[in-house]
């Protein structure tokens, strides 16, 4: 998980002028967007399918992804599958990945299938909702990385040590299925609010995955540098 912000809130809980919790909004706004869908799809009208060759502006299960400016998705290598804007590691990236994980003795097949894709989908488990509206600015499950919207199309340029650090969370999930990979989380977060070092200050896997991000950035960049 890549926190974005230095300050990480918790879900909000239930208060009069809020009847239901955060929580309980977000399922409510999920069941009620597969109502519409399944009324659209009923009515036997086609459904909108965005047209690769322009400019996304997604309209899916994603809020709309602003591209920058002369930039497009395919250039980006950003791919269209289920009509679902998604980003999966090219050649280099992903041998800079499994060479890490693998002389590290991590886990490295589930790099074959790593993809990056804005936002929640019907996949993402409760505990990866939660980190992911609870601050969490990416969050990985198996091999999928749910990147929030705004931060998508920076996060997938691999200009950065985030994509890496989700790259390794991808390994840990792998080496210890999905309790033993959110049992750490539980157990971390609660022991730093404890100390008062904040919600992801008390969790070893983060640490790993953090400093392991730093040294696959440096040999990417490095491996950049001699291919211009």
């Amino acid at each position: 998980m890549t926190n974005f912000s230095k300050k990480i809130p918790l879900a909000r809980d239930s208060t009069p002028d809020e009847p239901r919790s955060y929580w309980d909004r977000l399922l409510m706004e999920e069941a009620a967007a597969k109502v519409r869908s399944a009324k659209l799809a009923n009515s036997g009208r086609r459904l909108p399918q965005p047209d690769p060759n322009t400019k996304f502006k997604v309209t899916t299960i994603a809020p709309a992804i602003s591209m920058k400016q002369g930039d497009s998705g395919r250039q980006l290598g950003i791919k269209l599958e289920n009509g679902y804007p998604t980003y999966r590691p090219d050649a280099v990236q992903k041998r800079v990945i499994k060479e890490y994980l693998t002389s590290h003795g991590m886990p490295a097949s589930q790099v074959d299938s790593l993809k990056f894709v804005p936002g929640l989908d019907k996949e993402a488990s409760i505990p990866t909702r939660l980190g992911y509206h609870g601050g969490g600015g990416a969050v990985t499950q198996g091999d999928t990385v749910y990147v929030h919207p705004e931060d998508f199309v920076d996060v997938v340029q691999f200009n950065s040590p985030t994509p890496f650090e989700e790259a390794y969370h991808s390994a840990q999930f792998e080496a210890d299925g999905g309790a033993g990979f959110y049992r750490p989380y539980v157990l971390g977060i609660v022991g730093g609010i404890l100390s008062g070092k904040g919600n992801y200050q008390g969790i070893p896997y983060e640490a790993f995955a953090h400093g392991a991000a730093n040294e696959m950035y440096k040999t990417y960049a490095r491996s950049k540098g001699k291919q211009k």
